[in-house]
């Protein structure tokens, strides 16, 4: 090939499409990077939530867990183990439990016992009032599970009255031990050996009187702070004693119950559940790196597998789960699909460089025909001159890619490493090298078919065509008219496209919903055409609109005619007419600008409005700016019995009043509210020892102190049902109307107060009440998809009555309850909490809080979701490579555009039309697509955001208090941003070409050539 052929003809084409060719794989490159970042940041966090690495269950030879505990210490690259052991056994022949010489009537009795005590349930890490913040817990502390359905837990309750600090408790051998088949219940009295009697297994004095035990709860902290779920029999009796107790008590109910350890078949469960919790945190540095999944793959599993092998060396009823396990084998399907969602991420971005190489090769023909025709003139065949072409179009294309590369992995990595992020892996670079060679591979291809249509039109010119000063309207009109395939295309995307945006107005999906609803074979495929069009909606739907504005020019002159008219005046008919004839410009100039500032918006909208319903369920949750919650019966002396709610109402009003008063006292505190929460016993609620009742004090200070939306009220506005709760109005939870089916404004019986019913009637029902006490899981990774279905069971079936103080008081005074938890919701005059204004706070109470949350602490527990923090990330290269397309697309068809209209310009200006006229002309055609383009794309951008926002709350999660919240949309200032930078770029841009025909003169604009 002759090097000055290749210099005169392919030098531009080889400069531009390289240019396209580098801003393509370079946009790929980069959202390769920031999807790898956005993963290693992800991974980390969900890390940093993972209480313990391993954990081993011990279900045999429980009495030898230090054996256990010592083999597994000798494993390389164990960083910490702690313990946590439960022994469960029948309160049934062989054994009694005794309190004060008199039989405790229960069904289990379970030992718990810590390495450290603050692994401990929170019901049994209390300390005595007034001691210090860093004060031990002292052992022996009680916690009484009470019956879900009737049985013998009323009857433990009343006998638990009796129980108080300095009660002597024992469990004593009374016979032999039967098979766990043949154990029957036993009433008091049933056994020959007297109370008293029988060998003493276990004694000890009380420290702390009996509490309530919620089994809900207790499984929620399981989950959260131990990691994996135990079991909580019902109608038992617990009791924390030190680690060397329980190794006594382990081995010496060992020797008794020795058949029963490990797995048990048959109905009846054993008499005896031995288990202890061997939990193992590793040194993370050694064995994990967020950039090499697989690897560290390899390296945890033979490790759990080696695990688990040294613990069934010592029994066979030894158990193996690890979090970081479940998080490594999920967060490496998770990359997969990282993989696959960033190349469709990928696709509207490459549209818009597919347009801007359109673009290009229209402006190309423009500008090179001459030449060509010239060197067809001077007798140069014409493949020389199409195969010049096509190496300059693969030159440029295999050098754009290879410089695209270069910048779009080494920007990236220097911003991030700058910001404090670590830097990938070298065995990251390996594994993406497929990525980066198939990148490359695409830029070339991506190059080639882009620039297909000047080789195609050079094969077709002549050189008569070649060197004609303009090219002719006619043919100008017929390659813009659109054909019917087009016009077909365009009506499948607008048809596609039209619907997504459809689902992201109503808020679900109704292709999903129809096919859940038809049948079940179709949803997979459903889900799948669902996902894909989240990624493409957007550009169908421009593609569809543009399309049909290319078929239907008359719309582009009416409508560009009324848009432009306030700055052109009577001239308005001539600029309409005049970019109809341009209307192929026309609609890709507002697609490009539309496109661009649609894929800006949408991931900010998406984020915000995502992060915004968990700000607004961690605002409802917590209720104020600080919830303190108490211990009712540190209110009421340790009492914890069955009584009147009028008779508790009494004993913890001078202790409430104490509180709030130390509280207002508080310079920063504006004000309070608090929330009684007691516990009806006998009302069977499944998986709670009762029926929850929650009492506003006062209402209408509730409502103006606590946070809460209007949707958490089901049956009414939430502000109108609490309203309400001044008289005689019930309100009740939408976990309980879900278990229970209770009907509304009927008289029920809720309880007795001694032989006397008391009835309520059920207005209203609501989803959550704000403020109210409740333990959350915050998401991670690490939860098996079971723990999240009943996590978010147990949230959605929190069953609950709301009544105001008022009517608590009178109409339900003589009600039997049980003491629960007292909350105080403080607002504070700046509306900031920190930790030291907490601490200052709680050692100014009369009493200390057992558990303090508020916004900003709450807010770091809450989990980050994995398609969101992609999002966030990649929204960096959608701003700079959208507006770096947008902007080179705009101004290559200004530039045509400039070139094709110049002469036009300069016969207005010989025919007399002022200068400022022919400004305001030429300002308003190329400015008015531009502004259309991107009010467009500003509304598609906030329908998208919004609706990708749902989409991803409708993903698998642990849902929380947001769950029971609507969508709502959210605009930032970063949002207003991005909003400007596009608006003020493309501006400026179309006034810079607008303002071009005043350069010169009208002479030199018509023999300009």
């Amino acid at each position: 090939m002759n090097w000055f052929l290749f210099r005169v003809l392919g030098k531009r084409v080889f400069i531009l499409y390289g240019a396209v060719s580098l801003l393509s794989v370079a946009i790929l490159a980069s959202l390769y990077m920031t999807s790898g970042y956005a993963l290693e940041n992800y991974i980390v966090d969900q890390l940093q939530r993972m209480p313990w690495d391993i954990s081993v269950v011990q279900r045999g030879e429980a009495h030898r867990f230090e054996e256990m505990r010592a083999d597994l210490t000798k494993l390389e690259g164990i960083q910490r183990i702690e313990n946590l052991g439960f022994l469960r056994v029948r309160n049934s022949n062989p054994l009694r439990l005794e309190i004060d010489q008199s039989e405790f009537p229960v069904r289990w009795v379970a030992f718990v016992a810590a390495s450290k005590e603050n692994l401990l349930p929170p019901e049994l890490h209390r300390t005595y009032p007034g001691s210090g913040e860093n004060s031990t817990p002292p052992p022996y502390q009680l916690a009484l599970v009470a019956a879900q359905r009737g049985g013998r837990g009323t009857e433990a309750m009343e006998a638990s009255k009796l129980v108080r600090t300095g009660s002597n408790i024992r469990i004593a051998a009374i016979g032999e031990v039967l098979d766990h088949d043949d154990v029957h219940e036993h009433s008091p009295g049933d056994h020959a050996v007297p109370i008293g009697g029988g060998e003493t297994i276990f004694s000890a004095s009380v420290t702390m009187p009996p509490v309530q035990f919620e089994r809900q709860e207790f499984n929620k902290w399981m989950l959260r702070d131990i990691g994996s779920l135990s079991y909580l029999p019902e109608e038992a009796i617990v009791i924390s004693i030190p680690m060397d107790e329980f190794k006594r008590m382990a081995e010496q109910l060992g020797d008794m119950f020795l058949s029963n350890e490990g797995i048990h078949g048959g109905e009846a469960p054993p008499p005896y559940v031995p288990e202890v919790t061997h939990l193992l945190t590793l040194d993370r540095s050694r064995w994990v790196s967020p950039w090499e999944l697989d690897e560290s793959l390899s390296k945890v599993q033979p490790f759990v597998k080696t695990v688990h092998e040294t613990a069934q060396w010592l029994t066979p009823f030894a158990y193996v789960n690890s979090d970081l396990l479940n998080v490594l084998e999920r967060m490496s399907g998770i990359a997969r699909l990282v993989q696959l969602v960033t190349v469709l991420v990928a696709l509207p971005l490459l549209w818009l460089g597919w347009v801007l190489a359109k673009s290009l090769s229209g402006l190309l023909v423009w500008n090179e025909r001459r030449l060509i025709g010239l060197a067809l003139v001077r007798g140069i065949p014409m493949n020389a001159v199409a195969g010049t072409l096509l190496l300059a179009l693969m030159l440029g294309g295999f050098a754009g890619s290879l410089a695209g590369l270069a910048i779009g992995t080494g920007i990236p990595v220097l911003g991030y490493s700058l910001a404090g992020h670590s830097t990938p892996s070298q065995m990251f670079f390996l594994r993406g090298l497929v990525f980066f060679a198939g990148f490359v591979f695409l830029g070339v291809v991506f190059s080639l078919a882009s620039g297909y249509s000047i080789l195609r039109y050079v094969r077709k010119m002549t050189p008569n065509e070649a060197m004609a000063r303009v090219l002719g309207t006619g043919s100008e009109e017929k390659a813009t008219r659109a054909s019917k395939a087009y016009i077909f295309a365009s009506f499948l995307a607008l048809l596609l496209g039209g619907y997504k945006v459809a689902s992201w107005l109503l808020g679900y999906s109704i292709l999903a919903r129809w096919a859940v609803a038809s049948q079940e074979k179709f949803v997979p495929v459903m889900f799948v055409i669902e996902g894909a069009l989240n990624f493409i909606g957007v550009p169908l739907f421009l593609f569809g609109i543009t399309g049909l504005l290319a078929w239907r020019v008359k719309w582009i002159r009416r409508g560009l005619s009324a848009i432009t008219a306030p700055l052109v005046g009577n001239m308005h008919w001539f600029v309409g007419q005049h970019m109809a004839l341009r209307s192929g410009r026309v609609v890709t100039v507002l697609f490009v600008s539309a496109l661009a500032m649609a894929l800006t918006l949408l991931p900010q909208i998406a984020a915000d409005s995502f992060y915004g319903r968990v700000v607004r369920g961690v605002q409802a949750s917590v209720g104020g700016d600080l919830h303190l919650e108490f211990n009712m019966t540190e209110l009421t002396d340790g009492e914890a019995k069955v009584a009147t709610l009028d008779d508790y109402e009494k004993k913890i009003a001078a202790p409430i009043a104490s509180i709030r008063a130390a509280l207002q006292n508080n310079a920063r505190v504006s004000s309070v509210t608090t929330i009684q929460q007691y516990v009806i016993p006998g009302v069977y609620i499944p998986g709670q020892s009762g029926l929850m009742i929650n009492i506003v004090d006062l209402p209408n200070d509730y409502l103006q102190s606590v946070y809460h939306e209007e949707t958490l009220g089901l049956t009414r506005p939430f502000r109108t049902i609490i309203g309400g709760l001044t008289e005689s109005s019930v309100a009740a939870s939408q976990g309980l109307m879900r278990l229970r089916e209770i009907p509304l404004d009927h008289e029920i019986i809720l309880g007795y107060g001694g032989d006397a019913p008391v009835p309520v009637r059920f207005h209203d029902v609501l989803s959550f009440l704000p403020g109210q006490p409740t333990t959350g899981v915050a998401e991670r990774e690490g939860f098996v998809t079971a723990e999240v279905d009943y996590l978010n069971y147990m949230l959605r079936s929190d069953a609950r009555m709301i009544v105001g103080g008022d009517y608590a008081r009178t109409g339900m005074a003589k009600l039997n309850v049980l003491p629960s938890r007292s909350v105080f919701v403080v607002r504070t005059k700046s509306g900031e909490v920190d930790d030291q204004f907490v601490e200052e706070l709680s050692k100014s109470l009369p009493l200390r809080p057992q558990g303090a949350r508020w916004e900003s602490a709450e807010r770091q527990r809450v989990g980050k979701d994995m398609f969101i923090s992609l999002a966030l990330e990649n929204m960096k290269v959608f701003m700079l490579g959208g507006l770096i397309l947008a902007l080179a697309s705009v101004s290559a068809i200004g530039f045509a555009n400039f070139l094709a209209d110049r002469r036009t310009f300069g016969l207005l200006r010989l025919r007399g039309i002022p200068v400022a006229t022919l400004l305001r002309i030429s300002i308003s055609m190329f400015l008015a697509p531009v502004l259309v383009g991107l009010a467009t794309g500003i509304l598609l951008g906030v329908i998208a955001g919004y609706g990708l926002s749902q989409a991803v709350w409708d993903l698998p999660r642990v849902l929380g208090v947001a769950g029971f919240l609507s969508n709502k949309l959210v605009l930032t200032l970063a949002s207003v941003a991005s909003v400007l930078v596009f608006t003020l770029v493309l501006t400026a841009i179309a006034v810079g070409f607008g303002l071009w025909p005043a350069r010169k003169t009208a002479r030199e604009a018509i023999t300009e050539r």
